[in-house]
């Protein structure tokens, strides 16, 4: 990549022009097009995919995050042996909606 700054921005402007190519057709410039915006929507789709599987995965019981008791940092506190990875007024509303402990 060290080469290209032996040209100018307009020399390789003039270099990447597919135009200019000998092989440059009007088809293949379509088809080139088409696929950037199947692809860029093909990507789009996996990633909401992937979200929407981590959010459905993490349903109930799962999306409170919790060390089990005696493993991890404040082992013993005032929820049994379990440190929630809420914030403790975030934690303490949770455990409020599920009926307190």
């Amino acid at each position: 990549m060290r080469q290209l700054q032996l040209f100018g921005p307009a020399e390789l402007a003039r270099m990447r022009d597919r135009a200019t190519s000998r092989r440059h057709s009007s088809a293949h410039e379509e088809f080139r097009r088409a696929h950037r915006r199947r692809r860029e929507w093909g990507l789009r789709q996996r990633h909401d995919r992937r979200l929407r599987d981590l959010r459905d995965r993490s349903g109930g019981e799962q999306a409170m995050l919790r060390w089990p008791a005696g493993a991890g940092p404040g082992a013993g506190d005032a929820h049994g042996g379990v440190r929630w990875l809420f914030p403790a007024d975030v934690a303490r509303r949770i455990v409020a909606m599920k009926g307190g402990e």
